[in-house]
């Protein structure tokens, strides 16, 4: 029942927020960050996060350089060996 519920929920959400060729995402889990962390696609989500935090902390007009880009890298490889031993759930 619950399952059905859900689904329903989804649904009719996508259904509210889709206007012509914008279509709404509502997740089965919780958000689109949180399944898209969960996909195939974490380690580069993971990437992409540090990246945005260099850019976030950068000054005016000065994008990533290939300095930062290397140390975002490396904060991310080592997030990713610190979280081996959990769960997708809890790495997400």
């Amino acid at each position: 029942m619950k399952d059905e519920h859900d689904n329903l929920r989804i649904r009719t959400a996508g259904i509210v927020y889709t206007t012509g060729s914008i279509r709404g995402f509502t997740s089965p889990r919780w958000t689109l960050e949180y399944c898209i962390a969960l996909s195939s696609l974490s380690d580069v989500f993971n990437k992409a996060v540090h990246y945005g935090k260099k850019i976030l902390n950068a000054q005016e007009h000065i994008s990533l350089t290939d300095a930062k880009i290397d140390e975002a890298n490396r904060d991310a490889e080592a997030e990713a060996q610190a979280w081996k031993g959990f769960s997708a759930a809890e790495r997400a």
